[in-house]
């Protein structure tokens, strides 16, 4: 998802032809989703490191709880 379709999104109804108008809950609304957006995609980029040398069980561990305490972020 782009910005404009988060941006879309969070504004709903309200868009205007070559804009937005924008509400603060919208506008909390849309950060919200960016900040979803953003972690989703650091968990993903974590997932897809693969663990190397002797070390791999550790790192894997390492990588896992990288992951998890991105997507609890959401929980706060």
């Amino acid at each position: 998802m782009n910005i404009k379709e988060l941006a879309e999104q969070a504004n709903g109804e309200h868009s205007h032809p070559g804009g937005v108008d924008w509400y603060w809950d919208e506008l909390e609304r849309f950060a919200k989703l960016v900040a979803a957006h953003e972690r989703e995609e650091c968990a993903k980029l974590c997932e897809d490191m693969k663990p190397f040398g002797s070390e791999t069980a550790l790192q894997k561990a390492t990588i896992e709880d990288c992951v998890a305490a991105i997507r609890a972020r959401s929980q706060v």
